[in-house]
């Protein structure tokens, strides 16, 4: 494949995890799912959730970092912050059942 379509089909991938996020909120939004009542109840497939989630966005914007020219520079350091937070929300989901015991705590 050649460049221009390995970009489309990361930017494919990309919008696609927008909706299914956006579809995501819209569900908790109209039925009123509150987050930490979910992690009360189910906070071993809650943290398997968001680690599966931070690990496919890590490596779809690290795929669409490597894809960029050397001039899009503007791209790879907005590109390169995305990566870092994917990371962040990775190492945190890690550490998520410490929090997620914290939480439980206060009933």
């Amino acid at each position: 494949m050649n460049k221009p379509k390995i970009i489309k089909l990361l930017q494919l991938l990309v919008f696609t995890l927008y909706v299914i996020l956006y579809v995501v909120w819209f569900v908790r939004a109209v039925f009123s799912i509150n987050l930490i009542h979910v992690a009360l109840g189910q906070d071993d497939i809650l943290i398997r959730i968001l680690l599966v989630i931070s690990l496919i966005g890590m490596v779809i914007a690290s795929f669409y970092l490597n894809s960029l020219n050397n001039d899009q520079t503007k791209e790879k350091n907005k590109t390169k912050t995305l990566l870092v937070m994917y990371i962040v929300v990775a190492i945190m989901t890690l550490y998520s059942t410490d929090i997620v015991q914290y939480i439980k705590s206060f009933n």
